[in-house]
């Protein structure tokens, strides 16, 4: 197998035309020639010599494209796969193969994401048992799938994100701005500086910053920094301490009212003993009337049913409940700690820590590179200094339910509360918000493109209900063959007079019962055919109100019910019977219609020339 390969890498067109070969001595003691490639491979990704990515992409894409029609043997609408499933395989299993190392190469250019957004149309139709000239953007909203770029976008904030995750001497931080750096110097030096050649008159300056320092401005060096090698892989763990330490999280299945229970019972046994002393942590997540974000956190220690002390701690509205409720445990392992050690003759030997967020007991022990770290880092210091001070010191970190007249956990509440109402101290964001933050970003330029966008074609009656990051209940909770009927019949690519007139002329255009021309309105209020089922669509809307039906989560679920009772929509018109396929839209009533960008919209979708000729008529 080879394994030298060698490449020019240039942006001139002359050094692009000479590529000069190389001679190399082989195993035989002759020289080999190595000729110069068009692109290489390195670790997955598909270098050409001027770092385009160009061929890269066109590789992913037609990978990502086999997974997609391997998916679709699996896309029958009567007995294949549901389509939350089908989404779950495509978010899951294709997805990441066309946005893979999309941080080195995603530059926001239309020609980057052409041949990707044509895969994932491809996707949406199989997701949605849509036919071929459904707008793409009506697929998208239904199916909770934002279009590729602004997902890409959403992976290179990720990327940046990252990077707070590195360790001190990672060789990355060392190529990126001294504001990156922490105060420990590298023991690896910094690689030398490229020196460019003297650049003429004619020639532009070479960019000062590179693909890795524009990533690097996605996110803060001040937020919250992960170290990778916080704890040595020899870590003593919970069993090490042979019943001393006790972690217990919530119990699934267990009511709060039932926990609630046996926790205070639990209580009336232990807050009596001297040596004990119960520490009830939580955290807060407030919104002024501003809209503006407020956290807090807070502890309080009891000892024999007194109060021994209590913090507030207000926290940067950059932060999650998490977060809160990870430094409410870890502040009351720090007072604590420093209570005990300005009152030795109590003789302590327990320490109780309770809380009501189940994610955090489970973390707080733990020192991973997650988010909040810092404070797991802290508690599981001062613990394991307790428990190694005397064989007979314990520590128990459990879970409580909130809301539930435990006067510890009501009154750590209230402090945090308080603690939220505070003036924040710093706006630095968590790692969990930052994640927050930049799903919202991306998630908002979808919402604002979705509102700029014009209301046109078939599908503008229906185009009320907004961008979801989540899949709505409809899309969960229908049939498949129920729901694909649903999609065509809010755009109004489906099996109907008014579709077959523009898309399948040999097709008749009139209706079975007599109408000389069958619409969508025509169905749903007027046909004969089906006025046994239409109860359904009066409960939603007495008149039958198409924006209503077919624009609103009320509306949709009625119409789901009509069109299961009636066989609307299919190709007989009649409902499915048995086990038997119906005509699939994707196979037998797709015209070719272009599968490209539309370049005069901002929007990526399919050019559809049908509405535009139906709104001239």
């Amino acid at each position: 197998m080879v394994k030298r390969e060698l490449m020019h890498y240039s942006h001139c067109r002359q050094d692009q035309a000479n590529t000069p070969t190389i001679l190399l001595p082989g195993a035989d003691g002759t020289n080999i020639t190595i000729g110069a490639t068009a692109s290489t491979k390195w670790l997955g990704i598909y270098l050409d010599r001027t770092l385009s990515f160009d061929h890269h992409i066109k590789q992913l894409a037609a990978r990502a494209e086999r997974a997609v029609n391997s998916m679709g043997l699996l896309a029958n609408t009567i007995r294949g796969l549901s389509q939350d499933h089908i989404r779950r395989l495509y978010t899951a299993c294709v997805r990441p193969i066309m946005t893979y190392a999309s941080p080195a190469w995603w530059k926001g250019k239309k020609k980057q994401e052409t041949a990707l957004t044509r895969v994932q149309n491809r996707a949406l139709r199989l997701i949605c048992a849509a036919f071929r000239t459904t707008p793409i953007a009506a697929m998208e909203i239904e199916a909770a799938i934002p279009p590729i770029r602004h997902h890409l976008n959403h992976v290179c904030e990720n990327a940046a994100i990252r990077l707070n995750k590195l360790g001190a001497y990672s060789p990355v931080l060392r190529r990126l701005p001294d504001t990156w750096h922490l105060r420990t110097e590298s023991r690896v030096p910094p690689p030398p500086r490229t020196t460019h050649r003297k650049v003429t008159a004619r020639r532009r300056t070479p960019p000062a910053s590179t693909r890795l320092s524009r990533l690097a401005k996605l996110t803060d060096p001040q937020n919250e920094r992960l170290e990778p090698l916080a704890l040595p892989p020899w870590k003593r763990t919970t069993a090490s301490y042979k019943g001393r330490l006790r972690i217990t999280p919530a119990v699934k299945g267990t009511t709060k009212e039932a926990a609630a229970k046996a926790h205070k019972a639990m209580i009336r046994t232990i807050e009596n003993e001297p040596t004990n002393i119960l520490m009830y942590s939580d955290g807060s997540l407030l919104t002024d009337q501003t809209g503006r974000r407020r956290v807090g956190a807070s502890h309080v220690a009891l000892r024999q049913n007194h109060l021994l002390f209590g913090r507030r701690i207000s926290m940067s509205p950059r932060a999650e409940v998490f977060d809160a409720e990870m430094a409410g445990l870890s502040w009351a392992a720090r007072d604590v700690t420093t209570y005990l050690d300005e009152h030795p003759d109590l003789h302590i030997r327990h320490l109780y820590f309770f809380a009501d967020n189940t994610s955090a007991i489970s973390t707080i022990f733990e020192v991973k590179t997650s988010t909040a770290q810092g404070y797991s880092r802290t508690f599981r210091e001062l613990t394991t200094a307790f428990l190694d001070a005397h064989p007979e010191n314990t520590v128990t970190v459990e879970w409580t339910p909130g809301h539930e007249g435990i006067t510890g956990n009501e009154m750590a509440d209230e402090l945090a509360k308080d603690a939220a109402n505070a003036a924040p101290p710093h706006r630095l964001a968590s790692r969990a918000a930052a994640r927050r933050e930049a799903r919202e970003r991306a998630h908002e330029a979808w919402t604002a493109e979705w509102k700029k966008s014009p209301a046109t074609g078939r599908f503008a009656t229906a185009n009320r209900l907004p961008p979801s990051e989540k899949p709505r209940k409809h899309f969960i909770r229908l049939k498949r063959e129920v729901f694909g009927r649903v999609i065509q019949c809010r755009t109004g690519h489906g099996f109907s007079g008014e579709y077959y007139r523009i898309h399948v002329p040999n097709e008749p255009d009139d209706c079975p019962c007599g109408a000389p021309f069958q619409t969508r309105q025509h169905i749903l209020q007027d046909c004969p055919r089906y006025e046994a089922a239409r109860h359904t669509l009066r409960e939603a809307s007495t008149h039958i109100d198409l924006p209503t039906i077919l624009g609103t989560e009320k509306g949709i679920n009625a119409l789901a019910k009509f069109l299961e009772q009636s066989g609307a929509f299919t190709k007989t018109g009649e409902p499915p019977q048995g086990d038997v396929p119906r005509a699939e839209p994707l196979e037998a009533y797709e015209p070719d219609a272009p599968d490209i960008a539309d370049d005069d919209s901002d929007g990526v979708g399919e050019v559809e020339h049908s509405d535009d000729d139906e709104d001239a008529r």
